[in-house]
Parts: structure tokens; sequence; C-alpha cells
């Protein structure tokens, strides 16, 4: 978000909660939330997992997704324009507009919002197909019905992040949203520069 401020330290934040803008917020306290990614260590020690809780924060998206995208945004805003054209250098190879595809299709599923929707997802079938196995057992054993009908689906939220890296490093997901990515128009904007990258043929 540094390349979106004008002292690359804070930015002009739109509240969702009360409709409104914000006072303008510290870069490194806005869209941000503790833990978020973390493995709960019950679930470490159950699986005898030899990684830290902090394993997706800090060596897949520190130290590999971030480093590349930072490397991508800093070669786009290096950008030059003259006359409404490019000049130097030029903005992305084919390679790292594929790259920066993927990347932007990890972003968008690490965000709360799908973890959020997927688990909900997640539930609903858990609980659809716990209904059919039911209905099955009653049927088949119509005197327990009683017992059958008490057997209730309980999902431990502890998992919640677990099933998110499931996600976002899945890569025939990402591979899905890359095309899609690709097969647009890019507009870059930011206080700096603006410009458009077409479609890869």
């Amino acid at each position: 978000m540094r390349l979106f401020s004008l002292d690359e330290k804070s930015v002009n934040v739109y509240s969702k909660k009360y409709a409104r803008k914000s006072p303008i917020q510290a870069i490194a306290k806005t869209a941000y939330k503790d833990y978020f990614y973390n493995i709960p260590q019950k679930i470490i020690v159950t699986n005898n997992l030899e990684i830290p809780t902090t394993f997706y924060e800090t060596e897949f998206f520190d130290k590999v997704v971030e480093q590349e995208y930072s490397k991508l945004l800093g070669k786009l805003t290096a950008v030059e324009i003259e006359n409404e054209k490019i000049t130097k250098p030029e903005p992305l190879t084919i390679d790292e507009k594929q790259l920066f595809a993927a990347l932007i299709a990890i972003q968008y599923l690490r965000l709360p919002t799908v973890i959020d929707e997927y688990w909900e997802t997640y539930e609903k079938t858990g609980s659809a197909s716990l209904d059919i196995i039911k209905s099955f057992m009653v049927n088949q054993h119509p005197d327990k019905k009683e017992f059958i009908d008490s057997v209730k689906l309980e999902l431990d939220k502890d998992y919640k992040p677990v099933e998110h890296s499931n996600l976002y490093t899945d890569e025939k997901l990402i591979a899905n949203l890359q095309d899609l990515i690709l097969d647009k128009i890019w507009i870059f904007m930011s206080p700096k520069i603006t410009f458009t990258l077409q479609t890869i043929q």
C-alpha cells in the first residue's frame, strides 16, 4: 500500500461499518489481523508436524508471495510515460505477467471473506451429507430413529485456518484464477503513474 500513499507511511481509509472516510491511518495497521493465518498448536501436535504456528505467515507469505509481489510492483512503478506511451522500462515480460496474475489470485484467496464463505459452504455441505446418511439409517433402523435424529454435526473452528491454507496453496485453483486474470486488460493507477497492459495472446 506504500505505492498508494503520498508519504509511504499512511493512507486514507474508508469505514464500511460507518460508511464514511476515516482519518489517515498507518499502513502497518491497515487490512491487518493478528494471528489470522496461524495453525493452532493442537493441530501441529496431533499431526506431528515440525513447523511453527506462523508457518504460512512467515514461510509462505513473507518469504515467497510478498517478496515476489514486491519485486513486480517495484518494476511497475519504475515505468516512465511520455506522450501517453510507455518509454522505459518494459512494464512486465510475459512470464512476469503470468507470475503477477498468480500472485493476485493468491492475494484474493487469502481474504477473510473468502474463507468465511468457504467455511459456511463447508458447514452446509457437511450438514446436508449428514442428513442424507441419517435418512438412510432411519430407513434401515426405524427403531433407532430418536437416537439417529439426535446426531449433530459439529465442526472444530480451529481447523478453519487449515482449510483456508488449502485454498491459497491450491495450484489448480490458482491456475484457474490466473487464466481469468490474464484474459483481462490491466490498468494500473497510483498517485504517481497510470498505464494499461493489454491481454497476453
